[in-house]
This record gives structure tokens, C-alpha cells and sequence, in this order.
């Protein structure tokens, strides 16, 4: 069953760590994961209804619809391919180890004061004036990306594996999207990458998959490696709490920033 492995990805992949800070964004994001499997077919109309509801809850929420349209396209017309994902994703990298082409975007806040989602509008206005940040990288960030990196690997046999599964495709696809444009966003701001958490957290749902395909398969090797990858990053959490506490990294607060 993959339910174990799921439960294991969120309480010691550092989800309920950082979840335990923004309640009212993960419950639209839980909410989201939950309706993909309502992307197909006659039960779409159930899809739109719910994030009718969500976006009651949150604003950014919003971005849902677009994503709904994406998804719907992706299942019809995009086939993965392996080399060719490695390629957009180490590209995804580069370019956000030093985000100059944000500059790009200075059209967008005037756009976004028209909308619910003004605050970004001036959030975005500040990045592309050049105030960006930068990550180091720290042991979280690259336990972060061999994680990726091993599930970009084996997806064939993951889809081999997943051939009948009716959800993997939709997961896999959206977990792909959400990682190159985390790497991609990673040194501009919380506020960029917050709207985009809703694709990341599926990255959790595939390395779920995928500890649980390699069980299965006998792959212990790799099973031993994604789990020391995924699954260890909140020990990182905790002793970077405990021995190197900042004003955001305490002990008695809850933190996933574990890229430093």
C-alpha cells in the first residue's frame, strides 16, 4: 500500500514540520492534491466546484484553475521523457542559482494591483529592481536535489511499475513542474514560491511511489538511498534547531528552511 510510505514522506520528509506554520495553506494545498484524481473525465465539474470552495479559504488558490487546465492538457498530449527532463531540470538550476532573468517580469506588477493577489505585485516590483536572495548550499539543498534527481532517473521503471495506476501520470507530471520552477524560484522570494507549493508538495507524493516501488521491486539500494534523502531532512531540522538556533530557527518554532 502506498499510504504507509506516504505517512512516512510527511513526518519525517520535514512536510508536517513546515506545515504546522501556514495551516490555512496546506489545507488548500492537502485539498488540492486530494481533487487530482477529479481531473479526468465527468468528474471535473466535481474539480472546479471544490476550488470554487478553496479559493473562499485562500486567494492564491486561485492559481488552481490554470493549473486545472495544464493538468487536463498534460494527460492528453505530453510524454515524459527522461533525458529530456534531466535536461529542463539542471537547467532549472542554473538559471535560479543567480535569477537575472526576473527582470523579465517587470510587466507584472502593474497587472497583479488589479487583482486579489495585489501583495505580490509589489513583491515582484522589488525583485525585479534587483533585491533577490541567495541561498548556500547547505546539506538539506543537496539531499533536496538527489531526491529529484533519483526520481528523474527511474521514472521508467516507475511508469512501468505505476502502468496501471489511473493517478501516477497526473502526480508525476504536476511533482515534475513543481520541482524545476522550485529550483528555478528558489533565490527570489517566499512569496513567489509560496503560490507554487501546491505542485511542490506532490514531489512528496512521488518519492512516496517510489520507496514504494523499490520495496516491491527488491531495489534496496535505491530504496536505502531515497530514504536517507527524503526521509532524513527533518533530523537536519531539529539539530540545526537545536545547536544552530536563529530568530526563525528555534527550538519551540516549527521550520522547514533546512537548505542552509
Amino acid at each position: 500500500s502506498l499510504l504507509p510510505w506516504l505517512a512516512l514522506v510527511i513526518m519525517l520528509g520535514g512536510y508536517f514540520v513546515g506545515w504546522m506554520n501556514t495551516m490555512r495553506q496546506v489545507v488548500a494545498e492537502c485539498a488540492f492534491v486530494a481533487m487530482i484524481p477529479a481531473c479526468k473525465g465527468r468528474t471535473s465539474y466535481l474539480w472546479l466546484s471544490c476550488v470554487s470552495l478553496v479559493l473562499a479559504l485562500i486567494h492564491a488558490s486561485s492559481l488552481l484553475i490554470p493549473l486545472y487546465l495544464g493538468l487536463m492538457i498534460a494527460l492528453r498530449k505530453v510524454k515524459l521523457e527522461r533525458n529530456v527532463m534531466i535536461a529542463v531540470w539542471v537547467g532549472c538550476i542554473a538559471l535560479g542559482i543567480y535569477p537575472f532573468w526576473i527582470k523579465a517580469l517587470s510587466f507584472l506588477p502593474a497587472l497583479l494591483d488589479h487583482t486579489m493577489m495585489h501583495k505580490y505585485g509589489d513583491m515582484l516590483a522589488s525583485l525585479t529592481s534587483g533585491e533577490v536572495r541567495y541561498f548556500n548550499w547547505g546539506p538539506g539543498r543537496i539531499m533536496e536535489l538527489v531526491s529529484q534527481l533519483m526520481l528523474l532517473w527511474y521514472y521508467p521503471m516507475l511508469k512501468k511499475h505505476y502502468s496501471d495506476n489511473a493517478h501516477f501520470h497526473s502526480f508525476y507530471c504536476l511533482a515534475f513542474v513543481g520541482m524545476c520552477m522550485g529550483n528555478l524560484l528558489i533565490n527570489t522570494s517566499h512569496y513567489l514560491l509560496r503560490p507554487i507549493e501546491y505542485l511542490t508538495l506532490l514531489q512528496g507524493v512521488v518519492v512516496a511511489y517510489a520507496l514504494c516501488a523499490f520495496w516491491k521491486t527488491k531495489r534496496f539500494v535505491q530504496l536505502a538511498v531515497l530514504s536517507l534523502v527524503s526521509l532524513g531532512v527533518i533530523y537536519i531540522a531539529v539539530i540545526k534547531a537545536i545547536y544552530f538556533p536563529t530568530d526563525t530557527n528555534t527550538p519551540y518554532l516549527y521550520n522547514n528552511n533546512y537548505y542552509y
